[in-house]
């Protein structure tokens, strides 16, 4: 950051009990400040006094007279002051006034047989809006016909921002009881000849970004801000700027990068060590928009400078940027079955897959299911896990980004069922109320196919000679038998 610019605003010339001088921009001007006259003056602390000026600048720099009779004046009392008030009209409203130079001029005559006494003491202020609280040093006369000494203070004054009611004087304050001619020549004897003030003035802008808008709930919003110092001057190193990010309601910062530091807790961006003329700090923060948030919403962020600087042009202070929300989508679907191939008689089982990938919560959700039988195959139940089903239609309603669901629809496959390759179909289309990314994955098919119910091989039979056979056989035993019972018993 550069030192800070001074802009030095000079007044030249005898400055009287109360004069009036303009300031311009730049550079200086001499100008002679005439006294009021006769008059009444508030005293710094002595209430009022009442005498009449003359010009005693004798010999200072400036002074315009060519005669050294002067014409005599009350004495001043302590506390009395000499001052002249300043124009600051051309100073810009909002630049902060630092420091006032003084110019004084002590202008020791003795004239027509008076004699100056030393010791007079006299102390040079400066006022900003009436306040007495910036005074500089004592000056104390010397005394003497010859001694004409000009000197200057610089006045470091509290830090006032310009207005259109500031006012600025200057000049030097009575605070002894010497340096005064015999009661029959009484005059001052110390004048304020000049006085530089020193300003600082800039014009920081606020300006507001954001991408993408639209920006798609469920999407990352990201807020670029800036600050520039138009200048001329800096904003002094060590004088953090402090900038109020108002977001919307319900919304936060999650991540930030670039100049200053950014407070999440509090949204203050806080850019540190000042700010040179012409230069420009940035930060982007990123907030994310809800998947839920209503489709066409507006968002609106203010930017706005918290902190107080010389600055002259406070209409661009703060800055203001809307963005418009929308909703899409990425609904997919999937069927898969089991088993494949079904055997007549059986059933076989669909189970569709809904998925929304986002990035925003899908509504208003439908799967149409779409049959090809053949004859013999019929639906049966569908059980989904969320939503209902009334053939052919899957009703799911909200669907929350990254979310699924499923149906399971159980097909019965009759017996004589003809027997064939991915002869049943089944198709399954989601559609949404929002915009869908990506239609390619809205629809999927699944193909099944049928295979013959098995027969059991038929038990062999015996022509009826073989059954003849068989039983001249087996009757031949039993009568073979019955021979050998009887001689056994005999």
């Amino acid at each position: 950051m550069s030192n800070c610019f001074r802009k030095r605003i000079t007044i030249m010339g005898v400055v009287g009990l109360l004069g009036i001088a303009a300031l311009p921009v730049y550079g200086s001007v001499t100008a002679d400040l005439n006294p009021n006259g006769n008059g009444n003056y508030t005293q710094w602390s002595a209430g009022l006094a009442d005498y009449t000026w003359v010009d005693e600048a004798v010999g200072c720099p400036g002074d315009t007279s060519a005669s050294l009779t002067e014409t005599w004046t009350k004495l001043i009392p302590v506390g009395d002051r000499q001052s002249a008030t300043i124009d600051l009209t051309s100073i810009p409203n909002g630049a902060r006034i630092t420091a006032v130079d003084i110019i004084v001029c002590q202008s020791s005559t003795a004239l027509n047989g008076g004699t100056l006494t030393s010791g007079g003491t006299f102390q040079t202020f400066a006022r900003l809006n009436s306040a007495n609280t910036d005074s500089g040093t004592n000056i104390i006369t010397a005394g003497g016909f010859t001694n004409r000494t000009a000197t200057t203070q610089t006045i470091a004054v509290s830090s006032v921002t310009k207005t259109g009611a500031t006012t600025l004087e200057i000049g030097v304050v009575k605070t002894g009881s010497g340096g005064v001619f015999n009661p029959s020549r009484r005059s001052v004897n110390v004048y304020t000849l000049a006085g530089n003030v020193t300003y600082l003035a800039s014009d920081l802008q606020v300006t507001k970004a954001d991408s993408p808008d639209p920006v798609l709930a469920g999407q990352d919003l990201i807020y670029t801000l800036s600050v520039t110092n138009n200048g001329p001057d800096a904003i002094p190193v060590g004088e953090d700027i402090v900038i109020q990010d108002t977001l919307p309601a319900g919304y936060a910062v999650t991540a930030s990068s670039g100049d200053g530091s950014y407070d999440t807790g509090t949204n203050e961006w806080t850019i540190s060590g000042g700010l040179a003329s012409s230069a420009t700090a940035t930060i982007q923060l990123t907030v994310p928009v809800p998947s839920s948030e209503a489709d066409e919403a507006v968002l609106s962020n203010t930017a706005a400078i918290t902190s107080a600087h010389p600055d002259t042009d406070n209409t661009n202070d703060s800055d203001t940027v809307t963005t418009t929300v929308n909703r899409s989508t990425d609904l997919s679907v999937t069927v898969a079955d089991a088993p494949d191939p079904v055997t007549a008689g059986g059933s076989v089982a669909y189970t569709v897959t809904l998925t929304n990938n986002g990035p925003s919560d899908a509504s208003g959700v439908t799967v149409n299911i779409a049959e090809t039988f053949p004859a013999g195959v019929t639906e049966g139940s569908g059980i989904p896990s969320v939503g209902t089903w009334s053939s052919p239609t899957w009703t799911v309603g909200a669907l929350t980004a990254g979310a699924s669901a499923t149906l399971t629809l159980n097909v019965n496959v009759a017996a004589n069922a003809t027997a064939g390759t991915d002869v049943i179909l089944v198709t399954a289309t989601v559609g949404g109320a929002e915009t869908d990314g990506n239609p390619a994955n809205n629809t999927a098919t699944a193909s099944t196919s049928i295979q013959a119910l098995a027969v059991a091989a038929p038990i062999p039979t015996l022509q009826d000679w073989a059954l003849l056979l068989l039983g001249l056989l087996l009757g031949g035993l039993v009568w073979r038998q019955s021979r050998w019972t009887g001689r056994m018993s005999a």
